[in-house]
């Protein structure tokens, strides 16, 4: 084996053992939670009852299209991050199916100041008759593991609370709905 070999090795190895870190500390999960969350974080902000105010103090969109966007946010602790959202435009990355479409190429990425310090691919399902999506972790693509995965877990912790108080809220009425539509006091 030559040296460039045994380089090549090292830093492959290493970065198999950084990725099974970031998927033992759930991360690839919360990425794949937070990432339709975290897009439209500034115009969720902007209502007085959103539970993100709990965590985050202050958010800005700084671009915003169909292959780019750059969210900044500040949490109540004073930590601040950048998460980018891109979308590789590759025709190549799409494939249609009866009924819906799986295309690939999609990247969360969270800085904190210049730093990346968590890349996680994604591909996006759509269903061709409703404008639904659902989005699916691939693969890490950049990890530096820091004090900012507590905030990225309380992110996570805030957004499920949230909606398993909706999912909560939903099945309470329609038990309601129920009693009302048996006659059940």
């Amino acid at each position: 084996m030559t040296t460039d070999d045994s380089k090549k090795n090292h830093i492959l190895n290493q970065v198999h053992q950084k990725k099974q870190r970031a998927y033992n500390l759930n991360l690839v999960n919360i990425a794949q939670d937070l990432y339709p969350e975290l897009k439209s974080l500034h115009l969720t902000l902007m209502h007085e009852d959103s539970h993100w105010k709990k965590v985050i103090s202050e958010a800005r969109c700084m671009q915003d299209d169909l292959r780019f966007t750059k969210i900044m946010f500040k949490m109540t602790n004073g930590n601040e991050y950048t998460v980018v959202y891109s979308k590789n435009d590759s025709m190549n990355d799409t494939e249609i199916y009866d009924d819906y479409v799986v295309t690939r190429g999609y990247e969360f990425l969270l800085y904190v100041g210049e730093q990346k310090v968590l890349g996680v691919t994604f591909e996006r399902e759509s269903e061709i008759e409703m404008p639904a999506s659902y989005y699916r972790a691939l693969d890490i693509s950049a990890f530096i593991e820091g004090n900012w995965i507590k905030d990225l877990q309380e992110l996570h912790r805030v957004e499920r609370a949230y909606t398993n108080s909706l999912l909560s809220k939903i099945e309470d009425e329609g038990l309601e709905n129920l009693k009302r539509d048996f006659e059940i006091e």
